[in-house]
C-alpha cells in the first residue's frame, strides 16, 4: 500500500475513554488507512509526529 502521508510516532486521541497512545498513522487522500505502533509503508510524504497529537473530530 502507498499512502500520502504517514505521520510516525504521534500521539492518538481516539474518542473511545482509553488513555492516549503512541502510534503511526497513514493516511490517503481524506482517508486514514491504518493506525499502528510501527507501520512499514510507502508515502509521497514522511512526517514525524513527535510532540505532536491527533484524534478523530478535533479539528
Amino acid at each position: 500500500m502507498k499512502v500520502d502521508w504517514l505521520f510516525k510516532n504521534v500521539t492518538v486521541i481516539d474518542g473511545s475513554g482509553g488513555p492516549q497512545y503512541r502510534a503511526d498513522v497513514a493516511v490517503k487522500g481524506d482517508r486514514i488507512m491504518a493506525i499502528a505502533p510501527a507501520l512499514d509503508v510507502a508515502a509521497e510524504q514522511v512526517i514525524d509526529g513527535r510532540g505532536a497529537g491527533t484524534g478523530a473530530g478535533l479539528y
